[in-house]
């Protein structure tokens, strides 16, 4: 006994048609991928031109910009450029913001340092160990 088995197969109707068809299909793949190519490229010369042009970001310089605001005498650009790059290796951000506002509110500095609050106890010791590190490469 044997079983016969049919396979439909569709036909083209010629094999330019299936080749025209197929190139087309490839060709508006291709064209994606070179629009995405295309954005992905943008977005790395914004982020490289913005890192190298020195764009600001969101928050940053905080301590710097404090200490330039201050009517501190002894407050120098190079001075507070100083402190800023000293904050930036001992601080956090958020501990950069807080300590900006040491300038304004010197009164704020003793009220953080004598709190019994835990958070405020581990800022008060990396804010110690910023002071100390800016007091020896800044001076």
């Amino acid at each position: 006994m044997e079983i016969a088995i049919q396979f439909k197969v569709p036909k083209c109707e010629n094999n330019k048609d299936f080749i025209r068809r197929h190139t087309v299909a490839q060709n508006g793949h291709k064209r994606k991928r070179l629009k995405a190519m295309k954005s992905v490229k943008r977005f790395l010369v914004l982020v490289v031109l913005c890192d190298t042009l020195g764009v600001p970001q969101a928050n940053a310089d905080r301590i710097e910009l404090a200490c330039k605001a201050s009517n501190l005498e002894a407050a120098s650009n190079a001075l507070c450029l100083c402190i800023q790059k000293a904050a930036d290796l001992e601080l956090t951000r958020e501990d950069q913001r807080l300590a900006a506002k040491f300038f304004k509110k010197p009164d704020l500095a003793q009220k953080i340092r004598q709190s019994d609050d835990p958070h405020k106890e581990q800022f008060w010791e990396r804010y110690t160990t910023f002071m100390e590190y800016a007091t020896e490469v800044c001076s």
